[in-house]
């Protein structure tokens, strides 16, 4: 259960109590593992995990990830598709293509230390102006801003700011008060405190009579928290169907590595778009240019990315011949599992282990 604080006399409008918000801050924050004498690597890490990935769900990540990758060197010493299989089932892979890049760059660049200025910060791959923030603030102490949604959320309720949140004008204003709150000499208290009290208390339910800050916040004064922020549109959902192919020839199956675009070094089964009234054994036999067997279909998958919405119809084939120089795209699924995959091929994947069990094979991946 979160603990209020007893407060005093608010500040002038245009501040936020930071002496209330720290009190709050160290009576209700979340034991998690990068708090803890947080390092530059740690907080760039974790950051890079939070960006799309919920906190509970990043601990089990994060926790692994330190003990497989220590430290900057042996990130940087790792294969990349090591790194990758480290990230998968986080999505948005170019941020692990990102933080492997980028652990080269700070040994070749910067003798293995990570930059402790901004601009240096940001000239590294996939580092931009709020995680250059973070690790300047969290782990160098400086009073630097760094404002993710947590943030930009208990501003805009706090002064309630009108404009549509992901604005120039927003972005400003977000800034300015920002800039004040952080006048503080503990800068880093008051920034990592306002993002936690965004996540427990000001989240899209805000829970106002809990909150520390609740005798200056406009929203709250004016009854209205929930009409801010101002968000902008959502993109329209992109439905795509695509039948998977998964092709087993000699007790292995077929898998394709991808070299380009938003999966770029992902392994996934082949697949095309789906195209009513023609038989996808047809297409595939066209597009591999190998002769298959229908054998049966497995259970659809749904598979969300961006602003995509894909469902996938996997069915099994098997491959009567195959030519020699493509023999090396057929894999054991025990050979499989050391690969990264995107996050709906490899609940295909599942699909397809337990219709090896169900069919009684062997744990090599072979048809019987």
């Amino acid at each position: 259960m979160l603990t209020t604080v007893d407060r005093k006399k608010s500040p002038p409008s245009g501040q936020i109590d930071t002496s209330l918000l720290k009190k709050w801050f160290f009576q209700n924050r979340r034991d998690l593992p990068w708090r803890s004498n947080p390092s530059p690597y740690q907080v760039w890490i974790s950051e890079i995990m939070l960006q799309q990935t919920r906190v509970v769900a990043a601990i089990p990540y994060y926790k692994q990830w330190m003990q497989q990758f220590p430290d900057i060197e042996t990130l940087a010493k790792a294969p990349t598709e090591v790194v990758i299989k480290a990230w998968e089932g986080l999505g948005y892979y170019s941020r692990a293509r990102n933080i492997h890049r980028t652990s080269i760059e700070v040994m070749e660049k910067f003798t293995g230390q990570m930059p402790s200025n901004r601009k240096d910060l940001e000239s590294l791959p996939g580092i931009g102006p709020y995680t250059a923030g973070a690790i300047l603030n969290f782990a160098f102490h400086k009073r630097e801003i760094a404002i993710d949604g947590n943030i930009e959320r208990v501003i805009a309720r706090h002064f309630q700011i009108v404009n549509q949140i992901k604005s120039k004008e927003a972005k400003k204003q977000v800034e300015t008060y920002m800039e004040l709150a952080l006048s503080d000499n503990e800068s880093w208290v008051v920034l990592e405190a306002l993002i936690e009290l965004g996540a427990l208390i000001c989240d899209k339910d805000p829970k106002c009579s809990e909150c520390p800050l609740q005798d200056n916040c406009l929203s709250n004064l004016h009854g209205n928290p929930k009409d801010f922020p101002i968000k902008p549109k959502r993109d329209k959902i992109i439905a795509l169907k695509r039948e998977v192919a998964v092709v087993f020839y000699n007790g292995k199956v077929l898998v394709r590595k991808n070299s380009s675009g938003i999966m770029a070094d992902l392994y996934e089964f082949p697949y095309l778009e789906k195209k009513e009234g023609i038989n996808p054994l047809l297409l595939f036999e066209k597009d591999l240019n190998i002769k298959l067997e229908y054998k049966q279909d497995l259970s659809q998958v749904i598979h969300h990315f961006t602003k995509y919405k894909v469902k996938l119809l996997p069915s099994i084939y098997e491959a009567s011949e195959v030519d020699s120089g493509f023999l090396d795209k057929f894999y054991s699924i025990n050979e499989i599992h050391q690969y990264p995959f995107s996050s709906g091929h490899r609940k295909v994947l599942s699909e397809v282990i337990e219709y090896l069990e169900r069919e009684g094979c062997s744990n090599s991946g072979s048809l019987v």
